[in-house]
């Protein structure tokens, strides 16, 4: 890191990049009429992982822990796959849980829970030291 304006930045950069298209907040500067950047870690998830996996907290912790760290192995990303579980068992409000299980893999709030853990993923230290 540069400085911390520069951490700032890159956790900016991340948090835009995981934005839904139709997400009012969003601005990546593609176009003006609308935003160009399509990341979509659910399309993604849906197209690597069997459909049984698409709703297991453990399973999509993996999968992206895979793709962030391909090198690692599983003892050294465990206090991260535990941080992403917990994370996706976690009520959107941030208080209580909503086991991730009983969301619906068509659902907003699913989309939502998905995007926010690879952006929380992709802002730890261990990410950015890469």
């Amino acid at each position: 890191w540069i400085s911390a304006g520069t951490l700032a930045e890159r956790c900016r950069y991340v948090q835009a990049a995981l934005m839904t298209v139709t997400d009012t907040n969003k601005n990546d500067g593609m176009n003006t009429s609308a935003n160009g950047n399509l990341t979509d870690p659910v399309a993604l998830l849906k197209k690597k992982l069997p459909a049984g996996s698409w709703t297991n907290a453990g399973s999509v912790a993996d999968y992206f822990l895979s793709l962030f760290f391909p090198s690692e192995g599983t003892g050294n990303l465990a206090q991260y796959h535990q941080l992403a579980v917990d994370f996706l068992n976690t009520a959107d409000t941030g208080i209580g849980s909503v086991p991730f299980s009983s969301l619906s893999h068509t659902s907003t709030a699913y989309d939502t829970r998905v995007r926010a853990m690879v952006a929380m993923l992709l802002t730890q230290q261990r990410f950015q030291e890469q």
